[in-house]
């Protein structure tokens, strides 16, 4: 699967070495000489961000739907019960 992962405001490129070498990752040798993590790694962690953040919309979505339901529930009661 090819996907375009945007990069803007995402997390950086330093945070994710940081994060990929305390997790067993390698440096390996790139084309131009340096050491560094191969580009995919950089790129499926951002995949993973856009992922979690995807997931984490979709909770707080399904939470604000149920808040609504039980804010609607408190108020029939409140008007049907003369709840304070």
């Amino acid at each position: 699967m090819s996907r375009k992962v945007p990069t803007d405001n995402d997390i950086s490129d330093r945070d994710i070495k940081t994060i990929a070498l305390d997790y067993g990752f390698k440096l390996k040798e790139q084309p131009d000489g340096t050491m560094d993590l191969n580009p995919y790694v950089y790129l499926f962690a951002r995949a993973m961000v856009k992922e979690f953040e995807q997931v984490e919309r979709l909770k707080r979505s399904e939470l604000i739907k149920q808040n609504d339901i039980l804010t609607q529930q408190v108020i029939a009661l409140k008007q049907g019960f003369n709840i304070k």
